[in-house]
Order: structure tokens, then sequence, then C-alpha cells
């Protein structure tokens, strides 16, 4: 039998992932619904690609979804998607509103409420005003927004013992690094500290409009849909923080605005993208954000398959 937490946990999944399947088109969304709740608990990506099976990414493995009997390893049985279905679930994930999402369409996502993210695959162009576009969309990677409370249990003690000097989480994709912000940001919150997230794309809080999905605590502000740059800047400037979170950073803009936390007695928290720690040290940013000074500790999530699992902790 499950305990409370364990079942608070497993209910937590299955709901984010109906949610999530909540924005695709009618028949891709039913066949996401219909899966035992032990499968929709665990599922991380959902997959759709133009003449391909129905996909979902779970347990560091991928799987494909039957018309009639859940999921399976063999491809061949899996349900296929049509440009209808990848056109129809396009323009539901965008709020039948292509036009409004413009500017992330160009750089490859979607921003859909509840803090799920659509990637996109298609073909570039260049828009009317000479930016760059993408049309004729032939996959969307749909990620489900994980919260996974206590998974930065570890980092927290060590946080609250640097004083001004932050903390780089590192994995690859797919490992669970926006879950982690997002509950070391809810725990410094629960503790009274000051949290500013900067929220560029609304992943970490989950925000839509004037509503945040995700449980941030009672002491955090979001800022969203602006530049890190900018948003770390207007943090400093307008919410006194004691802590600013927000996911990767490497511009030099960002970097400078990470030094102007330092400067200002505020302790910034971001995400780097590494497999390990040799390749972290290759990353181009790496070396910009050491010698910021703004950091302290590092810390290494898992691969992928076992999401916001912190491996190791080296201090910088």
């Amino acid at each position: 039998m499950l305990c409370l937490k364990g079942w608070e946990a497993m209910e937590n999944g299955w709901k984010k992932t109906e949610e999530a399947a909540e924005f695709l088109w009618g028949p891709v969304s039913r066949l996401l619904l219909d899966l035992p709740l032990n499968q929709k608990e665990r599922v991380e990506e959902i997959r759709l690609r133009v003449n391909q099976p129905l996909s979902v990414y779970m347990d560091g493995e991928v799987s494909y979804v039957c018309e009639e009997c859940g999921l399976t390893k063999d491809h061949t049985k899996g349900y296929r998607i049509t440009k209808d279905h990848l056109n129809e679930s396009f323009r539901k994930l965008c709020g039948y509103a292509v036009h409004s999402h413009e500017e992330e369409i160009s750089q490859g996502y979607i921003s859909v409420p509840g803090g799920h993210r659509a990637g996109l695959a298609g073909t570039g162009y260049k828009r009317s005003n000479g930016q760059n576009g993408l049309r004729d969309i032939t996959s969307i990677s749909l990620r489900v927004a994980r919260e996974v409370p206590g998974s930065a249990d570890d980092l927290v003690p060590l946080v609250l013992s640097s004083q001004w000097q932050g903390l780089l989480v590192a994995g690859p994709p797919g490992s669970g690094k926006t879950t982690v912000l997002r509950d070391l940001a809810r725990q410094l919150s629960v503790l009274g500290k000051k949290v500013v997230l900067v929220d560029e794309r609304g992943e970490l809080s989950g925000t839509y409009g004037q509503n945040i999905s995700n449980n941030l605590g009672t002491n955090s502000d979001v800022i969203c849909g602006t530049e890190k740059s900018r948003g770390i800047l207007m943090g400093i400037r307008c919410l006194s923080p004691q802590y600013i979170v927000c996911d990767e950073l490497g511009s030099k803009d960002e970097i400078d605005a990470v030094c102007s936390c330092l400067c200002s007695g505020v302790t910034t928290i971001t995400s780097i993208h590494a497999g390990n720690f040799d390749q972290l040290r290759k990353k181009t940013q790496f070396m910009p954000l050491v010698r910021s000074g703004a950091f302290r500790w590092v810390a290494m999530l898992s691969n992928p398959g076992k999401p916001a699992l912190v491996r190791e902790v080296d201090q910088l």
C-alpha cells in the first residue's frame, strides 16, 4: 500500500500528465487520458511526429501509445500521427491564436498553462519584419511540468550557508533541472526568504496571465515573459529579493546581471546544461559564470530516467 506522501506524488504525476494532454487535439488527448494511472504518473514528454507513432518518454525510455492497449515497445502498433493531428494540436496549444505566439514559435517553443512547454520542429523562414519564424510544423515535444517536493532537500542547507554566493544546477536535458529549481525556490520561500523567479518562458512558476499554478511558497514573486537579464535587474531594483532563481544563463548581458546580483547582496540560483563535470568545464558560459564570483556550489543531477535526483555536489 502506498503511503500518503507516495500517493500524493503519484496523484500529482498523473494529474499533470492529464493537464498537459488536454492541450492536444481530441483523438490524441483521449488516448493519453485513457492510459492507466501508473503509466500516466511517470510520463515526462509526449511526442507527436508527422506519419510516426504517438510516443511518450518515461523512465528514460520511449514507449508508443496504442489505440486499444495502452503502451507498447513495438512502434508498429503505435497510433499513427497524421498532419491533421499535428496541425490541430499545434493550433490548440496556441489557444487557436497562432499569431499571438509568433515570438515564441520563432524560438522553437510554445509556453502552455501549468508550466508545460511544447518544443517544435519545422521549417524556418523570414517573417515580414525581417525576423526569423517557424512554419510547417513537423513535430511537437510536449514536456510535462512536474512538482517534486523535497527534490532540493540536499541543496537548501548549502544555499543558506553561502553568503551571497549561489548555486548552479547542472544536468542533461530531461534530468529535472527546472523541477529542482522550482522546489528550491519553494523551500526558501517557506523559510521566509524573499525569492524572485525570473521566468522567461513560464516553466518554473507555471505562470499564465495572472495565474501561477505551481506551489512557490508564500514569499515568492514572479517576473515572467521578459528577457532574463532585464528581469534580473528589474527584480533587484524593484522587489528587494534575497534570492533570484532563473533557468539557464549564458549571454554576456545575463552574466553582467548576475554580477549586479552579487554586488547588490542578492544570491543567484540558476541551471546549466551538462551531462557531467568534464562537459560542464567545456561549456563556453561556465568559466564566465565562475569568474563572476557569484557561485560557490554546483550540483550535478542524474541522467534522464531518474529525474530531479541530485547525483553529486562540488564546491567551485
